[in-house]
């Protein structure tokens, strides 16, 4: 019996010294989480080296951490150096991915779940995921972890990525599209509420795909020079060859709401996925709609302008805000 009281006392203690017990969201329920706090942390980060299992959870937008990665989180900010040590240490991208997941979980405090944005809390971790930007094989792990719940703290590393030429800027450009809270936002500001209300018919051609350039053409048509739409898009053989065929008499017209199409362009940075293609910029009554290129220009100019002034951030109800 005596026994049996230490052991629940040492439980308890060990409870208020790491705080909440881990949670691995699940669909239905029951995402039980085995900590291996026997082990030492050194031991365990190694086990990184060698390929994981992911947990099953139903949701395309919740991580099944595995055991083992919630075994080194155990430890909170413990592990962090250790798991920054190791990623620069390992030759194998999986296992530094490994790592970044278990700096993700730490920041996490072992408890996830959530729809639309994650809650991390420690800034200790998360300044380990941010090192890691600029690595070509770990950036878009790194992103697609950050952008989860978007911090300020993130701004100045994505807008110094941006600033590198010849890179990949789709994943950061996404991830900004996820700041709705940022005052003066140069790209995805609030759609005016007279916009909801004007109606817009979109023409679709019969055979092929013209995803999103269908939409763009119709808002042009619609606004004229209201509508800016860049060159870099216009010019293409995409655009082209779309303008052509939605000419054709086997045309199909759908009849939907400027503020629709503008949402549906700007993707509005998905929680768990990187699916923004285009973005759109509301200014003085004028709509601009970019790609790529076009939206990393716009962040920059705007960076120029706000980098030495502070980013205000207004909440939103309904919206987590952190950082």
């Amino acid at each position: 019996m005596k026994d049996i009281l230490i052991l629940i006392g040492f439980l308890f203690c060990t409870h208020i010294a790491y705080g909440q017990e881990p949670i691995r969201a699940v669909e239905g329920g029951g995402g039980v989480v085995n900590i291996d706090s026997i082990t030492p942390l050194s031991q365990l980060i190694e086990r990184l080296k060698y390929p994981l299992q992911f947990v099953e959870t139903g949701k395309a937008y919740w991580i099944g951490y595995p055991d083992l990665m919630f075994s080194i989180a155990y430890h909170k900010d413990k592990a962090v150096q250790p798991l920054i040590d190791f990623i620069n240490r390992v030759r194998s991208i999986e296992a530094k991915e490994n790592a970044l997941y278990t700096l993700h979980l730490i920041g996490l405090e072992s408890r996830t779940g959530g729809r639309f944005y994650e809650e991390f809390k420690n800034p200790k971790a998360r300044k380990a995921l941010l090192q890691f930007m600029d690595h070509y094989g770990l950036h878009g792990a790194v992103v697609h972890l950050l952008m989860r719940d978007p911090w300020r703290m993130d701004i100045p590393y994505y807008m110094e990525y941006l600033s590198k030429p010849h890179k990949d800027y789709s994943k950061v450009l996404h991830a900004l599209n996820r700041f709705y809270l940022l005052k003066g936002r140069p790209i995805g500001q609030e759609i005016p509420a007279y916009l909801r209300k004007i109606n817009i018919k979109v023409k679709y051609p019969g055979s092929g795909s013209c995803p999103y350039i269908t939409d763009m053409i119709a808002l042009k048509k619609a606004f004229g020079r209201k509508v800016y739409v860049d060159s870099a898009l216009t010019s293409s053989e995409q655009w082209k060859d779309c303008f052509k065929r939605i000419q054709e008499r086997n045309t199909k017209s759908q009849t939907s709401i400027a503020s629709a199409l503008l949402f549906k362009l700007g993707g509005w940075g998905s929680f768990s996925s990187f699916d923004s293609k285009y973005f759109y910029a509301f200014d003085r009554g004028k709509i601009s709609i970019y790609g790529f290129s076009g939206a990393r220009r716009v962040w920059l100019d705007w960076w120029k302008m706000y980098k030495h002034k502070k980013l205000r951030w207004e909440p939103t109800p309904g919206f987590h805000k952190n950082g």
